[in-house]
């Protein structure tokens, strides 16, 4: 590959500034995985559920845009460099970004015509040129970037995106669709509705001290039960305006506060008796619980095709019925650690176990 690039360098190591197509990387890059029999690599194989994630994304955003850059290398013998040209005579070694790239090579296997569409799509790449006695360059970035990485908060862009929304007075997505709905709930009922037991307890920016769940979380656990109702309802997201959506949010608002009255009701140990209504040292309303309610609600309009009167039915009856106690859900607890999907599942199942065996 010849390339147009950038030269600079950093404590004795070169770097080069460049981009590649979609296409290229796909080709021309690999992960050095560690091979336990040779003792050479650093790298975990990628994870498949991480990259099938990332490929959804590909697979189903309109304009992905992957402006964050890729970071490899290549051993100093394997390019040249002359007048800002750059010759790549070998494969790059993924330091950064090998999940984005194995998502792409997955995307190509199962939905090769959205790949087509993608796959000059050029992404920006910042090569590391590795002399052998620099090698430990290589290793350190890779730990540096994985281990010391601070994890960046979402929730005011989150709702900088639904205010840009607003402007824009549609929907270009389904996906945006939900997203909004999911965070126009929550806005309502952290900021307006001071009988919900959500009053003030979703972080929606960085200055918010003393909650108990961002904002991302919350909306991500509610997107499942939105997007069941939505599509029992028919609505198409391309005819739906910002002014309307108003009256679906007022729905699923009443349809979350009617789920947490009945939780609230049942495990009231785990709720303060004034605003606001969360303890702490529980986590019903902690990811963990959140979650795992929503996903058992969610569990119940699938059986009930989206009716949400009969789904609310046989919710109640599952929690009616749940062996499961206030002292679970203490931090600590028996559903403490389950931070996963898998674990959300079971610990819906674990509340739903009595009622079906009964």
């Amino acid at each position: 590959m010849q390339k147009q690039a950038i030269e600079f360098n950093q404590f004795g190591l070169k770097m080069y500034l460049l981009t590649l197509t979609i296409e290229e990387l796909v080709n021309n890059s690999y992960v050095n995985i560690f091979n336990s029999e040779t003792g050479e690599g650093y790298q975990r194989p990628v994870s498949p559920t991480h990259y099938k994630k990332i490929t959804k994304y590909f697979r189903d955003e309109e304009t992905p845009i992957l402006p964050p850059t890729i970071l490899a290398a290549i051993d100093k013998e394997d390019i040249t460099f002359s007048n800002n040209t750059l010759i790549i005579n070998d494969s790059l070694r993924l330091v950064d970004g090998q999940h984005r790239i194995e998502a792409l090579k997955y995307l190509k296997q199962i939905n090769n015509s959205r790949y087509n569409e993608l796959k000059h799509v050029e992404m920006p790449v910042t090569l590391l040129s590795i002399e052998n006695s620099q090698e430990i360059h290589e290793v350190n970035t890779f730990i540096d970037i994985n281990s010391k990485g601070k994890k960046v908060s979402t929730d005011l862009a989150i709702r900088l995106r639904d205010k840009l929304r607003n402007h824009a007075g549609y929907y270009k997505t389904h996906k945006d669709l939900i997203e909004a709905i999911a965070t126009k709930v929550a806005l309502f009922l952290n900021n307006e509705d001071k009988v919900s037991v959500w009053y003030g307890a979703i972080k929606t920016g960085p200055e918010v001290k003393g909650t108990i769940i961002s904002i991302n979380a919350f909306c991500r656990s509610l997107s499942s039960i939105i997007e069941k109702i939505v599509e029992t309802n028919v609505i198409d997201y391309k005819q739906i305006s910002v002014e309307n959506v108003n009256d679906i949010v007022e729905s699923i608002s009443k349809i979350v506060n009617e789920i947490w009255d009945t939780i609230r009701n049942n495990w009231d140990d785990c709720f303060e008796k004034s605003i606001p209504m969360f303890k702490k040292g529980y986590n019903l309303q902690k990811g963990t619980g959140t979650y795992s309610i929503h996903l058992l609600f969610n569990e119940c309009l699938e059986k009930k095709e989206g009716n949400k009167e009969k789904a609310m039915v046989l919710f109640k009856e599952y929690i009616k019925m749940s062996g499961v106690e206030s002292e679970d859900w203490l931090t600590g607890g028996n559903f403490s650690g389950y931070s996963s999907e898998s674990g959300f599942r079971y610990i819906a199942n674990e509340i739903k176990k009595k009622a079906l065996v009964q």
